[in-house]
């Protein structure tokens, strides 16, 4: 199997040429938006990212463990997981300001390939910022997210119950917080279910006009 040496470099002093010499490959940041919230299988991972196949995922998984951007976990049921490190941790902020730049873009109006990680990560950069401090629960195609704005990565999958309960497919959170979707159209048609101690909150949680 090719080690990360053998990938095609910049190999300049530039830091933005360096940083991508770790991370400017394809699928490498696909992989750590589905890993920052918490471990994964080899299989969930493949079946969240579209269009990658087993043999491309299991050698960018052992680059990004020999970049130290990753690190083999156990579960509790014993399996064997892949989670990211403190050095991809590092990269939220840059995840979360892509998600904001790329939403923007023209291809952000297509249907497919959003994962509820990738939805959520969005709300996340996308809310204003003035918006309530509060824990948020996601619920997306049966996959549960908790945005808490206190921890390192406050985006990650849990169980519990927060003050604000959403419960949508990744789309429909994702046409709501780039204003794509009122809420109103979207509980209308029984598309978006909030719930919680305080659901009417969840406007001050979408972009303003």
């Amino acid at each position: 199997m090719p080690s990360s040496t053998d990938r095609r470099r910049y190999d300049v002093a530039c830091p933005i040429a360096c940083a991508l010499d770790t991370v400017g490959d394809r699928w490498t940041l696909l992989i750590l938006r589905e890993l920052l919230p918490g471990a994964l299988r080899f299989s969930e991972i493949k079946g969240a990212i579209r269009g990658i196949n087993a043999t491309i995922l299991s050698r960018r998984l052992e680059q990004m463990r020999e970049e130290g951007l990753l690190q083999l976990v156990e579960l509790r049921n014993l399996a064997t997981a892949y989670a990211a490190t403190p050095k991809a941790e590092a990269l939220w902020p840059i995840l979360v300001a892509l998600a904001a730049w790329g939403s923007s873009q023209p291809e952000a109006d297509g249907t497919e390939g959003l994962t509820p990680a990738a939805a959520a990560t969005a709300f996340v950069a996308l809310r204003p910022p003035d918006a309530p401090r509060q824990a948020i629960g996601f619920t997306l195609e049966g996959a549960r997210l908790e945005w808490q704005p206190d921890r390192k990565i406050p985006l990650a999958r849990v169980a519990g119950q927060a003050g604000l309960e959403i419960a949508a497919s990744p789309l429909t959170l994702f046409q709501l917080v780039t204003g794509r979707l009122s809420a109103a159209t979207a509980q209308a048609k029984g598309q978006l279910t909030l719930s919680g101690a305080a659901p009417g909150l969840f406007l001050d949680h979408l972009p303003r006009a």
